[in-house]
């Protein structure tokens, strides 16, 4: 599983409660992105991504 699928997930997955996340990926501010992804004992992978924006 790549980036894309996570992105996509955190987009348009009816399965998470809250839809913060969507606020904060679609936030024009933000311009980098660390990302991460890595096996997990429970869910088998875990995506973590950190979003900031720049000193410009």
């Amino acid at each position: 599983m790549g980036l894309s699928y996570f992105l996509m997930q955190l987009l348009i997955d009816d399965q998470i409660v809250g839809r913060g996340h969507r606020r904060i990926l679609l936030n024009g501010e933000l311009d980098a992105a660390g990302v991460a992804i890595g096996r997990h004992s429970k869910t088998g992978t875990i995506c973590v991504i950190d979003l900031i924006k720049t000193a410009r």
